[in-house]
């Protein structure tokens, strides 16, 4: 099927989708919401019939099988041998009753540590150190909750002494609580910055390990290597993906800087998400309709990137927690047996806030030779922004849309005005920005990325290629400091260039 998906998005070459977006049926037929969100495809260069046939393409695939395998509890993730169940973590009454049990356990261990730690540290700033998914997803979620957390809440995430130091400057070693998350507790990133936040923890009088709190897979690792105390390490399943983890223990940080329920929303939203794809026929399946839509874009446009923009300065950090998500689910070329797959799959995904990038790269958008496709996120009332700012916001956002639709014709001979139109677009709206929204369209966003993945045919759930670098960078430290060889020449010289001693 997928290489059938060029011939026919051919078939609509030339045609004014200007015209089209203008055809009110049309677009009603092209709008669908759920769980507060309103995803509308009216501006993407396909129609309701097109749909239809994408639709039936996804029932012969069984579509619906693997997601029941997926929540079964089965071991999907057939690399690595494992189930995968990161929505069990936030929709617990869909996991089979083993499974169940021992993520309320859990559960409730983590609030038991939060009344802990609520009673030893009152009023405490929190500095969380992790990264990746051990970042991405509490610092965007934090964002979104907003700027007067309980008790101050800093991250740190990358080795740039910089930002450190000015962290660091930022807090009093006596009134500062470390959470450090890291799934295996090895993660090189994570571990040196903890050592430094830990040296500095001593030199302002405080035993770092009564001081600190892990997130982890490995907690024998995390009392053997960091000595902090078992009761004070919440565990996280093996079954949860990096990149999935914000509904885990990795979102500990979230809890004790604004409150349990703050995190309850959160996980309530995607829960509410993950009961629409669950339940939800297929013809009226948020995530199921915008993964069809990315594979007409991928595999039958020959698009290679996909922008999101969303329009909420609390939302900035949606793009680069969407790269993670999706590039390294669907970044793969091989299906589970390791067969090539023979077609394209995940595009790049970049983007930046609106309006900021109207400024920037939507000049490329506008004008380029390449057409980028373009999705739009759209919150329709921000808490503490003002509505007349909100309401020319959204205006920005739906002229951007509107014009790479309709584009703009030559002028007499000059055509460095010309803007060619036919660009697509798609708008995903929501009620409101807050942590339930957030939680139901980051949800909806997993569950896309997942159709995807079996209809291109590949393991959604493995990061080989992560590994691979953090391999030889333990090669080309030991290099630097003179205990190895460096992989190849090329490396030496750089390294040589910039020793940093």
């Amino acid at each position: 099927m997928l290489a059938q998906l060029g011939p026919w998005a051919a078939a609509h070459a030339g045609r004014d989708w200007a015209a089209a977006c203008d055809d009110a049926a049309r677009c009603a037929a092209l709008s669908f919401r759920a769980c507060g969100l309103r995803l509308d495809l009216a501006r993407e260069q396909l129609d309701p019939a097109d749909l239809a046939r994408l639709l039936a393409w996804a029932e012969q695939a069984d579509i619906v099988g693997q997601r029941a395998a997926q929540w079964a509890g089965e071991r999907v993730n057939r690399s690595e041998d494992r189930p995968v169940i990161h929505g069990p973590l936030r929709s617990p009454d869909r996991a089979p009753a083993a499974l169940r049990e021992e993520l309320a356990a859990q559960e409730a261990r983590l609030l038991a540590l939060q009344d802990e730690i609520e009673r030893d540290f009152p009023g405490h700033a929190l500095l969380h150190i992790g990264i990746g998914g051990s970042d991405l997803g509490p610092r965007l979620a934090a964002e979104v909750a907003g700027p007067q957390p309980r008790r101050a809440l800093h991250f740190l995430n990358n080795l740039d002494d910089a930002t450190l130091q000015s962290t660091l400057a930022r807090l009093d070693p006596a009134r500062t609580l470390v959470c450090v998350v890291s799934k295996s507790f090895g993660t090189a990133e994570t571990r040196a910055l903890y050592a430094r936040v830990a040296d500095w923890l001593r030199a302002g009088g405080v035993d770092p390990a009564s001081a600190s709190v892990a997130v982890t897979a490995n907690p024998e690792r995390a009392q053997q290597e960091a000595g902090i105390p078992g009761d004070r390490v919440a565990p996280v399943h093996p079954g949860v993906g990096g990149r999935y983890s914000l509904w885990s223990a990795v979102s500990f940080s979230l809890a004790l800087a604004y409150g349990a329920q703050a995190r309850a929303e959160l996980r309530a939203g995607a829960a509410a998400m993950d009961t629409h794809f669950l339940d939800s026929p297929l013809a009226q399946n948020l995530p199921v309709l915008g993964a069809l839509v990315g594979l007409w874009q991928r595999n039958g446009q020959g698009l290679a990137t996909r922008i999101v923009v969303p329009y909420a300065d609390r939302l900035r950090l949606l793009p680069e927690y969407l790269q993670q998500l999706e590039m390294e689910s669907n970044g793969k070329r091989v299906d589970p047996q390791g067969r090539p797959l023979g077609h394209r799959t995940a595009p790049a995904t970049f983007g930046g806030v609106g309006s900021c990038v109207q400024h920037a790269f939507f000049q490329l958008l506008h004008q380029s030779e390449d057409v980028h496709p373009v999705e739009f996120v759209l919150p329709a009332r921000v808490p503490g922004v003002a509505p007349d700012l909100q309401r020319t916001l959204l205006s920005h956002a739906l002229a951007q849309a509107c014009a790479l639709t309709r584009g703009r014709p030559v002028e007499g001979a000059d055509e460095s005005r010309l803007c060619p139109g036919s660009r697509p677009s798609s708008l995903i709206g929501l009620a409101q920005l807050d942590l339930w929204h957030l939680g139901a369209l980051l949800a909806y966003y997993e569950h896309r990325t997942a159709v995807q993945g079996w209809l291109w045919g590949l393991n959604s759930y493995d990061q080989f290629g992560v590994e691979i670098g953090k391999q030889i960078a333990g090669e080309v430290e030991a290099a630097l400091q003179g205990e190895g060889a460096y992989p190849d020449a090329a490396c030496a010289a750089a390294a040589q260039a910039l020793r940093p001693d």
